[in-house]
């Protein structure tokens, strides 16, 4: 997916010899609202992101239950507005993948691309990473996660929406006003709310098949050219996955942050994991209940237990 013009900032700028009250890995919703509470209360804060300012919030189409914004908003304007109140109060924001993170006599030591930043606190807020079909063909040209990134390059054409729940429906929903023909493949039975399904009723450009596995993404040229389901294939021209997500997490090996059964960071009411000095909010978080709104909220709890710790 490529990177969002929401936020244009120069590579590097992360002043790696200085040392930061707040790095936050992330920027999303938890990210950015802790970063502007911790500004507020002057913390040096820089936030480091891999991809997209704004989170996946930023790649919705339409947001009805943010508070205080209209209903219908884009994920991208909702996104743009927190990234600018977060700048406005001298937060910094980099790209770059934080790789490693490991204790340091100052706090604590990140790689991010290769260098070395120094913290005294660090929040993860890296939210998720979408789960692979795990099955040949799916690095083929054509196999995308984000409907509202890559649905522009199939304008009426043919495209397979590959999940059962909310995130599925509503993806297919917004390729329904570019595309010519979705086919949605679930292995089980459609688990989408039911205003969801209610809306997939009136959709007649969407076919639905339930209790179906996909074996293998065919290509041709390098290309996608559908799917094989047994010894039937589906033609199509792109393929779109939606299947849930797992916690980004893969770079506090060296941490030791206690996680649970299912690698979402533990931590105390405060945001706090075991280590002290670093803290989680949003959809990576254990209990996180995967909202934006709560997200935030979740960020400004974390910034503000973040500046008594520092204190």
């Amino acid at each position: 997916m490529a990177r969002t013009t929401l936020c244009k900032f120069a590579k590097k700028s992360m002043a790696i010899s200085k040392i930061w009250d707040l790095v936050i890995a992330g920027a999303g919703p938890a990210a950015l609202t802790a970063g502007l509470y911790a500004a507020r209360e002057n913390l040096q804060v820089l936030v480091v992101e891999k991809q997209t300012f704004g989170g996946k919030v930023a790649t919705i189409s339409r947001i009805d239950n943010f508070p205080g914004t209209m209903v219908g908003t884009s994920g991208e304007v909702l996104a743009g507005n927190l990234i600018e109140q977060a700048k406005s109060f001298g937060v910094q924001m980099d790209y770059g993948e934080v790789s490693a993170i490991a204790r340091h006599e100052d706090g604590f030591a990140l790689t991010v691309d290769g260098d070395e930043v120094l913290a005294r606190s660090v929040l993860v807020a890296t939210g998720l990473e979408n789960r692979k079909l795990g099955v040949a063909g799916e690095k083929l040209q054509g196999v995308h996660y984000c409907a509202t990134c890559d649905g522009a390059f199939y304008n009426g054409k043919r495209v397979i929406v590959v999940g059962g729940g909310n995130s599925a429906l509503q993806e297919a929903f917004y390729l329904a006003k570019i595309v010519g023909h979705i086919t949605i493949i679930s292995a089980g039975e459609l688990t989408a709310s039911h205003a969801l399904r209610e809306e997939l009723s009136r959709h007649k450009e969407i076919e639905v098949l339930e209790n179906t596995v996909i074996e293998e993404v065919v290509g041709l040229d390098g290309k996608v050219n559908g799917v094989r389901i047994g010894d039937d294939m589906i033609e199509a021209d792109g393929v779109f996955v939606f299947i849930g997500h797992a916690p980004s997490v893969g770079f506090l090996q060296d941490l030791e942050v206690r996680v649970d059964e299912k690698g979402f960071i533990e931590t105390d009411a405060e945001m706090m994991t075991n280590v002290a000095g670093v803290f989680a909010a949003g959809d990576v978080r254990s209990g996180s209940v995967k909202q934006a709104i709560t997200a935030a909220g979740e960020g400004a709890v974390a910034a503000v237990a973040i500046g008594k710790y520092l204190s």
